[in-house]
C-alpha cells in the first residue's frame, strides 16, 4: 500500500492540475467528463506503470527484446480495442506509395524511440528518465521551426499572450 507521503504527494499533485486546469472554482459544477476523458485516464495509468514495471523488471532484459514483447502487446491491446468497437471492418491496404513512410514511421518513429526510452529507463531510472518526456514539446517545436519556420511566430505568440494573462 502506498505510504502516507505518497498519497499526501498524489492530492497536492491533483490539486496544482485542477487548480491550473479549472482556475474558478465555479467552472467545476458545470464540468462534464467524456468517454475519451476515462481513454485518455487509462492511457497514462499504463504508460506509468510501464514506466514503474521497465524499472523493476526489465534490468535484465534487453533493449530490443523489451520493445519486441511491448509493442507486440500494445499492438493486441489495439487490435482488441477496435475488433470491440466494432473497426475491424473499416480496416483497408494503405495505398502502395505509402510504404515507405509506414515503414520509417514503424522502424524510426516507434521501434527506435521505444528501445532508447526503454534503455534510459533502465540507466536512469523512471523518474529521472520521465523529466527528459518534458522535452517533447521543445524538440517538437525545434522541428518544427526547422521544418517549417513556423516557430519564432507560435513562440512570440504564446509569450505575448502569456504576459497579457498575468497583466
Amino acid at each position: 500500500l502506498p505510504g502516507r507521503r505518497l498519497v499526501a504527494g498524489l492530492v497536492l499533485g491533483m490539486a496544482g492540475v485542477a487548480l491550473v486546469s479549472v482556475p474558478d472554482p465555479a467552472h467545476l459544477a458545470a464540468l462534464r467528463f467524456n468517454p475519451g476523458d476515462g481513454l485518455i485516464l487509462a492511457g497514462n495509468a499504463g504508460w506509468a506503470l510501464y514506466g514503474v514495471l521497465a524499472r523493476l523488471r526489465l534490468k535484465a532484459t534487453p533493449p530490443d527484446i523489451a520493445t519486441a514483447v511491448t509493442m507486440s502487446l500494445g499492438a493486441l491491446c489495439f487490435a482488441i480495442a477496435a475488433l470491440v468497437a466494432g473497426h475491424g471492418a473499416e480496416i483497408r491496404p494503405p495505398a502502395p506509395g505509402l510504404w515507405p513512410l509506414i515503414g520509417f514511421l514503424a522502424i524510426g518513429g516507434t521501434v527506435l524511440t521505444y528501445v532508447w526510452w526503454t534503455r534510459g529507463v533502465m540507466a536512469l531510472g523512471a523518474a529521472r528518465a520521465a523529466l527528459a518526456y518534458n522535452l517533447v514539446p521543445v524538440a517538437a517545436m525545434g522541428f518544427t521551426w526547422v521544418l517549417y519556420g513556423t516557430a519564432p511566430l507560435m513562440i512570440a505568440t504564446g509569450l505575448f499572450s502569456r504576459a497579457r494573462a498575468s497583466a
